[in-house]
C-alpha cells in the first residue's frame, strides 16, 4: 500500500547524528515529533527507511494502523507492506531519467492534488524532504510555485489529483513524467496503458 502525503509526517534525519540503526531512528523521530506535534505523536505508527543516500522516518498521523488492516481486510485484501508514495515515486523517476541521479543539483516534484512532496537531490543524495501546499490543485498553481524555486540542473514532477492535465509549454524548467491530472498515479513503468496504483489518501 503506498500512502498519500496527506497521511505522514516526514522526518529526514542528519547524517552527523550519532544513530547507528533504526531502534535509535524511530526513538529520535518519536521525540522530535512529540516535540512539535505534541503527545498525540507518541500513538503514531513509525518507520524507518532508506532513501538516496540518506535515512528518516514516516510517521502515519491521519489514520491508524488497525484502521488501515481492517478496510483492506473488508476489501480482501492482505495488507503486508506500507511505503511512502514519494520513495516509489523517486525510484521510478530515477528509472525514466536518469539525470535525476546524476545532476549535481536536482529536484522531485510528487504531486498529489495540491500537496507536493519536494525532494532536493545532489549526485542522487537527497538533501532535503519537504512538503508543499497549492494555492489550488491547478497545473498553473504548479508552475508559478515552481518558478519561485532557486534553478535546478534537472528538476522533475509525477504524481496525480491536478483539476487539469499538464501541458507542457518551450519555457518549462520542468519536466513532467504524465499528465498529473486522476484520481490515482498511473503506472509509469508499465509499457501499456497505465493503470492506477492504490494510494491511501
Amino acid at each position: 500500500l503506498l500512502l498519500s502525503g496527506r497521511l505522514l509526517h516526514e522526518v529526514l534525519l542528519d547524517a552527523q547524528l550519532p544513530l547507528t540503526d533504526d531502534t535509535a531512528r524511530l526513538a529520535y523521530a518519536r521525540n522530535l515529533l512529540q516535540h512539535y506535534h505534541g503527545d498525540a505523536a507518541l500513538q503514531w505508527p513509525l518507520a524507518a527507511w532508506q532513501a538516496g543516500g540518506r535515512h528518516g522516518v514516516s510517521a502515519l498521523h491521519a489514520h491508524t494502523l488497525p484502521a488501515l488492516q481492517a478496510s483492506a481486510r473488508q476489501a480482501g485484501v492482505a495488507l503486508r507492506r506500507m511505503r511512502p508514495w514519494w520513495s516509489l515515486a523517486l525510484a521510478m523517476a530515477w528509472q525514466l531519467v536518469p539525470a535525476l541521479a546524476q545532476a549535481g543539483t536536482a529536484r522531485l516534484l510528487v504531486v498529489d492534488g495540491r500537496l507536493v512532496t519536494q525532494l532536493e537531490l545532489e549526485r542522487g543524495r537527497v538533501m532535503q524532504l519537504l512538503q508543499r501546499r497549492l494555492a489550488d490543485a491547478q497545473a498553473a498553481s504548479l508552475r508559478a510555485w515552481h518558478a519561485t524555486l532557486p534553478a535546478a540542473a534537472c528538476s522533475v514532477a509525477l504524481g496525480h489529483g491536478l483539476a487539469a492535465p499538464w501541458q507542457a509549454t518551450d519555457s518549462d524548467t520542468l519536466q513532467c513524467l504524465g499528465d498529473l491530472q486522476g484520481p490515482a498515479p498511473a503506472a509509469l513503468w508499465a509499457g501499456t496503458a497505465p493503470a492506477p496504483l492504490a494510494v491511501a489518501a
